[in-house]
């Protein structure tokens, strides 16, 4: 098992998986659902997450970018010949 904590805007929530990748997937979906209970507005849900960073400086921001590489799938280069191999 492979367990994932995350930490922001004094929130904490931690989730287990039999991969590492759904860890970090449902660690990420259960610190939006907790972030959305608490009135933290969350536009769209994502790209375009926003709320006021109680923590360090920069430090919430990191935490939702990182949860949304989690959770959103990579977009495919535009151009066949951009992507690396």
């Amino acid at each position: 098992m492979f367990d994932y904590r995350c930490v922001a805007c004094g929130v904490v929530v931690t989730a287990s998986a039999r991969s590492k990748k759904e860890a970090k997937q449902e660690v990420a979906r259960l610190m939006l659902q907790q972030l959305s209970r608490r009135g933290l507005a969350l536009a769209g849900c994502a790209p375009d997450l926003v709320f006021a960073a109680e923590d360090a400086p920069g430090a919430a921001e990191a935490a939702l970018r990182y949860m949304r590489r989690a959770l959103l799938p990579e977009e495919p280069p535009a151009d066949p010949d951009d992507a690396v191999s």
